[in-house]
């Protein structure tokens, strides 16, 4: 468990970055892999207004939970809520679990 940025980091260290959810599946697949809040790889930038990806992408469709953020706000940091199938945000400062994910092929 640790805040989101040194999460990022320490995925960047292993040759990855922190996971970026692309489809319905993928978000399902992640959601039945974790037991507790989890950091992904997307932020709020108040500098673009725009909640972004690790890789730059704004975000175009989000899987917020109900009631949830979903536009600008303190937190800054998304994260996967367990059993709910959806994000929240939460303080980057908190600390929480997260998921690398790289495109490497492993031999």
């Amino acid at each position: 468990m640790k805040n989101w940025t040194d999460s990022r980091s320490d995925c960047i260290k292993w040759g990855a970055d922190l996971v970026i959810i692309e489809s319905e599946e993928e978000q399902r697949f992640i959601n039945k892999k974790i037991k507790d809040f989890t950091w992904i790889g997307l932020s709020y930038s108040a500098a673009k207004g725009n909640w972004l990806w690790v890789n730059g992408t704004p975000l175009q469709k989000g899987s917020w939970g109900k009631g949830k953020s979903d536009g600008k706000n303190e937190f800054g940091c998304a994260m996967i809520a367990p059993n709910v199938n959806a994000w929240d945000a939460s303080h980057c400062s908190n600390d929480h679990n997260f998921i690398c994910e790289t495109n490497a092929l492993l031999p």
